[in-house]
């Protein structure tokens, strides 16, 4: 987890689309990030929290899934 926690988004992800995002965040973002599940995809949507500790990091996320 990370140490110092500023921004926090939580989403709904179809099954089989994590990967993209994890694979979105390692790509774009310069700070530390991580996740957490809520509730797994399967049939339906996952819940997931994400969590930046960089500012750019959390603008750009929140603009690129809007």
């Amino acid at each position: 987890m990370l140490q110092t926690i500023n921004h926090k988004v939580n989403i709904e992800i179809d099954f089989g689309q994590l990967s993209n995002i994890i694979d979105w965040c390692e790509k774009h973002c310069i700070g530390n990030w991580a996740f957490t599940p809520k509730a797994y995809g399967g049939e339906e949507a996952g819940n997931y929290d994400f969590f930046f500790e960089d500012n750019k990091d959390y603008i750009n996320f929140l603009l690129w899934k809007k």
